[in-house]
C-alpha cells in the first residue's frame, strides 16, 4: 500500500480531531488570510490596471491633490492623501462616493464608499515605516473598532449610520444597497462588513497584529481582543470570524512611505 493512501485517514483525524487546537487554527488563519488578500489585490489590479502601472499613477496624482486641499494643516494634508488613494482603488467597485466631500467634512467615522463596501480610511506613523510603533498600532486598532461599531462613543456610530441610510437610497448608487433598508439595517451591515483602509506597508503589520492578539496563548488576551472587536470567542465559527475580520483592513492603494515623500516636496505651511 503506498504511503499517501494509508497516512491519509490518520491525517484526516488528525486535522478534526480538536477543531479548538490554538496552533493549527492559527496556522490555517495565516494561510487562508495570505492566500484571500493576494487574490483580493490581484482582482483590484486585473479589473483597475491592464497596464499594471496606470493604477499607481492615478493614486499617487489623487494623493497629491488631496494634500493641495490642506496646504495649510499638515495632518488634514497626511489623512486627505490617503483617502484620495482609496478612493482611486475603490473605482474597481463601481462609483465611489467621497463621504467628506458629498456628506459634509469630517463625515463621522467613515471616508470613502461604493457600491460594495464602505471604508474608514486612516493614517498614523508616517516616520514608523512598516515596523510601526506600539502606539501607531493602538491608534489603528481604535480606529479599527470604531469602524466596526465597537468603538468608545455608540451614539456617534448610531448617528454615522443614519446619516448613510438617508443619503443611500434604493436609487442611489456610490454606497452598498443594504444601507438603504432602514437606519438598523445600516448599523448591521456596517458592523458585519465596514473596512479599515490604511497604506499599504501598514495594513498587512495590523493584520498580523490583529492576528497575534485574536489568536495569542494568553487565554485573556484572546478573550478581550475579541470582545473588543464584537467577535464571540466561544463559538463554532470562530476561526471564519477571525478570518473575516483579518480580511476587512486592507491597504489604501498608496504606501506610507510615498505620502511622506510628497508631504516632504510639497510647500505647504508645515515647510
Amino acid at each position: 500500500m503506498e504511503r499517501g493512501s494509508f497516512y491519509k485517514p490518520i491525517e484526516q483525524a488528525e486535522a478534526h480531531a480538536k477543531q479548538e487546537n490554538l496552533d493549527t487554527a492559527r496556522k490555517r488563519i495565516e494561510q487562508s488570510a495570505s492566500a484571500s488578500m493576494e487574490r483580493k489585490e490581484r482582482g483590484v489590479e486585473n479589473k483597475e490596471t491592464p497596464s499594471g502601472t496606470q493604477s499607481d499613477r492615478n493614486a499617487l496624482a489623487a494623493a497629491q491633490d488631496g494634500i493641495n486641499e490642506h496646504l495649510d494643516d499638515y495632518t488634514k494634508a497626511q489623512g486627505r492623501a490617503v483617502e484620495r488613494a482609496a478612493l482611486c482603488k475603490m473605482r474597481g467597485d463601481g462609483k465611489v462616493t467621497d463621504l467628506n466631500a458629498r456628506l459634509g467634512n469630517n463625515f463621522p467615522i467613515y471616508d470613502v464608499a461604493s457600491d460594495r463596501q464602505i471604508a474608514s480610511v486612516k493614517c498614523h506613523g508616517l516616520n514608523d515605516g512598516a515596523t510601526l510603533s506600539e502606539g501607531t498600532r493602538n491608534a489603528y486598532l481604535r480606529d479599527f473598532e470604531e469602524a466596526l461599531g465597537q468603538g468608545t462613543s455608540p451614539e456617534k456610530f448610531s448617528n454615522a449610520a443614519r446619516h448613510l441610510h438617508e443619503a443611500a437610497r434604493p436609487e442611489s448608487a456610490g454606497y452598498p444597497r443594504e444601507l438603504a433598508a432602514s437606519p438598523q439595517a445600516a448599523e448591521a451591515y456596517l458592523r458585519e462588513n465596514a473596512k479599515l483602509m490604511i497604506p499599504e506597508d501598514h495594513a498587512g503589520t495590523m493584520r498580523n497584529e490583529l492576528r497575534s492578539r485574536l489568536l495569542s496563548t494568553d487565554a485573556i488576551e484572546r478573550e478581550v481582543a475579541s470582545r473588543r472587536l464584537g467577535l464571540d470567542l466561544h463559538a463554532p465559527d470562530h476561526e471564519a470570524q477571525v478570518l473575516k475580520t483579518l480580511e476587512r483592513i486592507q491597504g489604501a492603494g498608496i504606501y506610507s512611505s510615498e505620502v511622506k515623500q510628497m508631504l516632504d516636496e510639497t510647500s505647504g505651511a508645515w515647510r
